[in-house]
């Protein structure tokens, strides 16, 4: 199936894209590309063990050469930075909203937060990269119809975007 205007398929043992026409947008040369395509923002692709990303128009935003990564969602990813062995979330350019401070990221925002982990804490980021609830949840589950359960010290709460205490 088509999503924003391009489809993925096989030719020769590797995966491509081609447009509404049936025309390859680019050479196929991944051996993987997520099923997702291009929904949240450039889609992620893989070749010979590395993880990369390419826009709908088959440039590569960034370089397969990536050993984690996960898919766009609203337009942010979480990638693995090997030299500095931490996790960072970066926008559909490619470009770093966090920094690769994080042991753990979600890239997915909801209600405007998204989060991560340090040693043995979370907490969560807003779109500009900001930490905004601090790191001190041992646990800390993502944001859902404006509330996330989270674990402080031994006890569970429902927190709202405001880091405020709900249930």
């Amino acid at each position: 199936p088509f999503r924003d205007a391009r489809a993925t398929a096989m030719r020769n043992g590797r995966w491509g894209f081609l447009d509404e026409t049936g025309r390859w947008v680019g050479k196929p040369k991944y051996d993987w590309i997520d099923p997702g395509g291009f929904d949240g923002g450039p889609a992620l692709v893989s070749a010979n063990g590395l993880y990369g990303y390419v826009d709908r128009d088959g440039n590569e935003i960034i370089p397969l050469s990536l050993e984690q990564a996960t898919p766009f969602r609203d337009g942010f990813a979480c990638l693995f930075e090997p030299q500095a062995m931490r996790f960072g979330i970066v926008d559909a350019e490619g470009l770093p909203v966090t920094g690769f401070r994080f042991d753990e990221c979600d890239a997915g925002f909801a209600d405007g937060r998204a989060r991560v982990r340090e040693g043995r804490h979370w907490g969560f980021v807003d779109r500009s990269g900001e930490l905004v609830l601090p790191l001190v949840c041992e646990h800390a589950e993502p944001f859902s119809e404006g509330l996330a359960l989270v674990s402080e010290a031994g006890l569970r709460a429902y927190i709202d975007p405001n880091g405020q205490r709900v249930v």
